[in-house]
């Protein structure tokens, strides 16, 4: 397998499916392993520039692990701190790691963030309707929209009106995916959700 299929497949199984779930089975990793993908995927020391690192395979007993990697924050800008996110394998005998891409952690609440990409549309509109999609709920039994949002979160738009003054973003997300639209009439703009799936294993 060359290093452009490898980096291909590694993004894309790091970036969230809609409605997918790929058994994962955990891997322990040796500190020497672990510093040298810190390393790999985020320059300089494991210790100092890798926030974590989750192995696993994905059939059990594989001697083929994969492992994803999220870098220490490497800037702050108006919509947050942002960090470099990549995937590694030893799939070619020794460990290499795709180019990677670069994420906003958006906290959900005191405890837990959310890694947050935008592809294909403007980044601060887009990170604003995912701040207020996490507020609201999802028809028809009005469940709370944070149900479906952890881990990483893929948001999306073609920018194209679903109806006159309203745009439709995509929201994927580790354990769920989200249909928002944005509204917008008499410079007067909302959120709703239009739409919501669970993944299940």
């Amino acid at each position: 397998m060359t290093p452009a299929v490898l980096i291909g497949l590694g993004l894309m199984l790091t970036l969230p499916a809609q409605a997918v779930q790929i058994a994962r089975f955990k891997v322990a990793l040796s500190t020497k392993d672990a510093t040298h993908i810190g390393a790999t995927a985020c320059g300089g020391r494991h210790e100092s520039v890798t926030d974590s690192i989750s192995a696993y395979s994905l059939k059990r007993g594989s001697r083929v692990i994969e492992v994803d990697v999220q870098c220490k924050p490497h800037r702050i800008d108006t919509d947050g701190q942002v960090v470099r996110r990549a995937r590694c394998s030893n799939i070619s005998a020794r460990w290499a790691c795709d180019s990677g891409y670069e994420a906003t952690l958006v906290p959900l609440d005191q405890d837990e963030t959310v890694a947050v990409v935008v592809k294909g549309f403007d980044s601060r509109r887009a990170l604003g309707v995912f701040r207020e999609a996490i507020n609201l709920t999802v028809p028809p039994f009005h469940n709370p929209a944070r149900f479906y949002i952890s881990g990483t979160c893929v948001v999306t738009s073609t920018g194209l009106p679903v109806y006159e003054g309203a745009v439709e973003f995509r929201i994927d997300c580790t354990n769920g995916s989200l249909a928002a639209i944005r509204h917008c009439r008499s410079n007067k703009c909302r959120t709703y959700i239009a739409k919501g799936d669970r993944n299940t294993e």
